[in-house]
């Protein structure tokens, strides 16, 4: 550990952000800047236009999503895709069962009823 910094959040998280302001949270799936996230946190944004911006929780890495309606309603889960193609050099995030992706502003725990 001597010198060894450990970030504070992994590569892969961040926060979807709509208009200036952070809305929901998503990670990235996919080298090629897939993200996962809950249905219910955008839906209707393929209906009103509304550009979506994933950025990490670290801030070191952004970019414009579109949803392509890849999604399932049922399990509130949905896929957005970066709107140009893109290569995402930090690793994808290993899928677990958790509960709950987290908030959008960065909290570490997001408890789901």
């Amino acid at each position: 550990m001597d010198g060894e910094v450990t970030p504070l959040y992994p590569p892969y998280a961040g926060r979807l952000i709509s208009d200036g302001r952070a809305f929901g949270s998503g990670f990235l799936v996919s080298g090629k800047g897939i993200v996962a996230t809950c249905w219910h946190v955008v839906e209707g944004a393929e209906e009103e236009g509304a550009t979506l911006t994933f950025e990490t929780l670290d801030g070191c890495h952004s970019f414009v999503t579109e949803f392509r309606g890849q999604k399932n309603a049922e399990h509130d889960v949905a896929l957005l895709w970066p709107a140009d193609a893109l290569t995402y050099t930090a690793p994808a995030a290993k899928l677990v069962s958790t509960g709950a992706v987290g908030g959008p502003t960065g909290e570490r725990r997001t408890d789901a009823a």
